[in-house]
């Protein structure tokens, strides 16, 4: 089976909108990579989050697929001060944010994950992580 690579997003830390912007992408970073993985109910997906500024975790709210009970998705990040979960959790209560996690019906799981260690995401699928400046 293939896979298809797509580049959402290239800009910085704040994303910007308008007919400017749509070719080369106004969206903040973001690559995603879409397999087949056969016949199934829901969607499958796994996050992998380079690190925690606001720009990597404040999509999270947005993404209508996690708001369907029929899908799941693995969020994998380095562990920092605060745990991965702790980290959505923060960010998605008040006075921050109207809508707390427990709004969101899809299966999530955070897994956190050290430099150098390899994570299997599908049988043919493995992405090592990597600490970079």
């Amino acid at each position: 089976m293939g896979a298809t690579l797509t580049f959402w997003g290239v800009r910085g830390s704040i994303p910007a909108c308008g007919a400017e912007t749509v070719r080369y992408g106004g969206n903040t970073s973001c690559v995603s990579i879409e397999h087949e993985r056969g016949e199934a109910d829901g969607v499958e997906g796994h996050i992998l989050l380079t690190h925690h500024h606001w720009d990597h975790v404040q999509g999270l709210p947005f993404f209508a697929p996690a708001f369907e009970p029929d899908n799941t998705f693995v969020v994998y990040g380095e562990r920092k001060k605060r745990g991965l979960a702790e980290i959505f959790e923060d960010q998605m209560q008040e006075p921050h944010f109207p809508v707390g996690m427990n709004s969101l019906k899809a299966g999530i799981t955070f897994v956190e994950v050290a430099p150098g260690e390899e994570v299997e995401l599908h049988s043919d699928i493995r992405v090592t992580t990597h600490r970079l400046n």
